[in-house]
């Protein structure tokens, strides 16, 4: 039970980490020019799908 409340936090954590990182890519790609919007739209999809996953993870830990 104690290593799924640190499973947990840890997941919480990065969890929220990524939120902080999602924001600063969007708001890069707001401002960047055509190609570097590009790159910066595929790094947000991705830290969407890492989002997704992370989300899951707790899902499972909290099972």
């Amino acid at each position: 039970m104690l290593d799924q409340l640190l499973l947990r936090e840890q997941f919480k954590t990065l969890q929220e980490t990524q939120r902080e990182a999602l924001g600063q890519y969007e708001s890069a790609a707001r401002d960047a020019d055509p190609a570097a919007r590009a790159d910066l739209d595929q790094l947000c999809r991705e830290k969407r799908r890492h989002l997704e996953l992370t989300e899951r993870l707790l899902e499972i830990v909290e099972e």
